[in-house]
């Protein structure tokens, strides 16, 4: 199983995904069989994440993993805007 963080302390099994929605350039739903959440982050970046995840070799090596791992979360990270509050 691979788990996304949706929300802080919020994460989702990304197989039990099952439509994803655009709310605006920086937010996005996600429904599920039972219920609906509210990403904090935007429709495309979410959408790539699980792109990229159903294309890794799981022949992998758990370093090669956490190293693409890494460049996603900076690909996210990058994307994003953080706010002062």
């Amino acid at each position: 199983m691979r788990y996304i963080e949706i929300q802080d302390g919020i994460s989702l099994n990304i197989s039990c995904i099952e439509g994803i929605e655009k709310i605006d350039e920086n937010k996005c739903k996600i429904y599920t069989n039972y219920h609906t959440y509210l990403a904090t982050f935007p429709y495309d970046t979410l959408l790539g994440m699980i792109k990229q995840d159903e294309i890794i070799d799981k022949k992998k090596s758990s370093e090669e993993i956490m190293k693409s791992t890494m460049q996603k979360v900076e690909q996210v990270l990058g994307k994003s805007q953080h706010w002062a509050g």
